[in-house]
């Protein structure tokens, strides 16, 4: 069970969530003594509270038994200290009765009951039941379906400043659900949660800027578009238009990594999470400034401590490789599953990739199954093993014939594109049949070019095509 009191579960195909409740600090008064009751309350001084009947520490101490915090988890006694509180009308108590049982934790589900207490606690300006009841409108739960009252509660939450509430109405305006099609509100919306470190809303804001919605459809105009916002400090626009100098979008004639890396920076400096993960990477690959390791890693950690998962997963690939930081494959591991869970493609192909490499690590049953299939050239990491097989930077890593075998029957497979005739490529390569790696190599660059391509990619295997031409395998540079 996930911690209850988070961001919890994804509703329908878009990105619309139920939410726990997070509980600000609060002063009570004991004994003529004011006491802050947060997160970092002893649990000797909150029990004492709550023997007193302080709604707050009855919460808070919910909290902690839903989490397993500093004791074991109780979801039951947890949901008997929300009542206690919510019947003394303590919003956030009522906010998180309501959530448990929406989820059926700690107590029977019952959307009814769920709702009701949603609604004391929003009567009150609750954020969070705002937010959860403005879903129950919107998914016809216990209540009928009304778009309108959707958009009311979630405008509510969104007002005070909450960034999931803020998130929801840029999915809205943004997809046209319950609204008119609005790109500027949607792209306002996500901004408000951007700022504040909401890396859903950035994310979103990054496709909607990939799509062109919301910004002029001229690629002139549409520089200048982010110039200006870029240039008033707006944190989105200025990672956006790192992204534009560093690959030649809006019709650049070539990339310009210094004005990358500079506007990364800017944005970075604003503790913008996605820009912090581009300053790493530029720092990773070496483009604008000089290649540093140990830098990428430091800001790759800045960037997945806000939860960017590019971030996480890239610095498991550190951790894999140890480069910039030691090398440390059960941290390596823990990072993949993070960034696996949070929906990164394939970043347990890294896990498999360590298992190769000699490390022992349990893996779970899907893991394991993962494994098997690659084995066996089958599944979404068969390829990713074949490549590590074919171009490992240790000798006694490399095995050339078994990366032919897994890359073949690879391409045997439904799923042929470029990437895994690279992979096969790169395979004879390493086994020394340089004319099968050249035809191989060729037949990928050519179905790359057949559709919408990756720039890098194809950069990428091109020099790769060279070294085959002169006889040289490819190998991953350490």
């Amino acid at each position: 069970m996930q911690n209850k009191i988070s961001k919890t579960a994804v509703i329908v195909c878009l990105s619309l969530f139920f939410t726990g409740c997070a509980t600000a600090p609060s002063k009570v008064k004991t004994n003529n003594q004011s006491v802050v009751i947060d997160s970092n309350t002893s649990l000797d001084q909150l029990e004492k509270l709550v023997d007193m009947n302080n709604p707050q520490a009855e919460d808070e101490l919910g909290h902690r038994l839903d989490n397993g915090t500093g004791m074991k988890p109780d979801p039951e006694k947890a949901v008997s200290l929300y009542r206690r509180a919510a019947k003394q009308g303590y919003a956030t108590a009522e906010s998180d009765l309501g959530y448990s049982y929406n989820v059926g934790w700690g107590v029977a589900q019952d959307f009814n009951e769920a709702r009701q207490w949603y609604e004391k606690a929003a009567a009150q300006g609750d954020d969070w039941a705002e937010i959860n009841l403005g879903k129950f409108y919107q998914i016809g739960q216990s209540v009928p379906k009304d778009g309108s009252k959707a958009v009311y509660w979630y405008r509510k939450a969104a007002e005070q400043g909450n960034t999931t509430a803020q998130t929801n109405l840029g999915i809205l305006y943004a997809n046209g659900i319950e609204v008119s099609v609005d790109y500027e509100a949607a792209i306002d919306w996500y901004r408000k949660a951007a700022w504040k470190g909401n890396v859903d809303a950035q994310d979103f804001l990054i496709q909607m800027y990939g799509k062109g919605q919301g910004i002029p459809s001229n690629p002139n105009r549409s520089l200048a578009w982010f110039q200006r916002y870029a240039s008033r400090g707006y944190p989105d626009a200025e990672e956006y238009l790192g992204r534009v100098y560093d690959f030649a979008k809006f019709d650049l004639p070539k990339p310009d990594y210094s004005k990358a890396m500079f506007w990364y920076q800017k944005a970075a400096e604003q503790k913008y999470a996605a820009a912090q993960y581009r300053v790493g990477t530029m720092y990773y690959l070496g483009k604008g400034v000089k290649q540093d390791y140990a830098e990428a890693a430091s800001w790759y950690q800045k960037s997945a401590d806000q939860g960017y998962l590019s971030a996480v997963n890239d610095l498991g690939l550190m951790y894999m490789q140890g480069k910039g930081v030691e090398r440390d494959y059960a941290m390596a591991a823990s990072l993949f599953r993070v960034a696996e869970n949070g929906g990164i493609t394939a970043p347990i192909c890294n896990l498999l990739e360590m298992q190769a490499m000699g490390a022992v690590l349990p893996l779970n049953d899907h893991e394991a199954g993962l494994w098997n299939d690659a084995l066996a050239g089958k599944g979404e990491c068969a390829n990713d093993l074949a490549w590590f097989l074919a171009t490992s930077n240790h000798d006694s890593w490399r095995e050339p014939k078994r990366a032919i075998e897994l890359a073949q029957r690879a391409v045997s497979g439904s799923s042929l594109d470029a990437g895994v005739l690279d992979t096969l490529a790169a395979a004879y390569a390493a086994d020394g049949d340089y004319s099968k790696a050249i035809e191989t190599e060729q037949s990928a660059i050519k179905m790359l070019l057949s559709k919408p391509y990756d720039s890098d990619m194809e950069a990428g295997m091109q020099k790769r095509l060279a070294l085959y031409q002169n006889n040289k395998p490819y190998i991953e540079p350490r």
